[in-house]
């Protein structure tokens, strides 16, 4: 279980990544938001959505590896 954190800007297609706390390329605090401590990136992903529904989110690569298909 990990706290997860979503990053306040966006990339190019205006989504907000999310992180683990331990992440090496989490934003700094000023420039993340909590999501809270979850199970899996999923229930992140839920959980962001339901506290944020006019914002699009998607897993870092580096530390939500559950969130690409191999």
């Amino acid at each position: 279980m990990y706290y997860y954190y979503f990053e306040k800007f966006t990339n190019q297609y205006f989504r907000h990544a999310i992180h683990t706390n331990e992440c090496p390329f989490l934003a700094c605090y000023q420039d993340r938001v909590l999501i809270g401590f979850e199970l899996s990136y999923y229930s992140a992903m839920v959980t962001a959505q339901k506290k944020y529904p006019l914002n699009n989110f998607y897993g870092c690569p580096y530390c939500c590896r559950a969130s690409y298909v191999k």
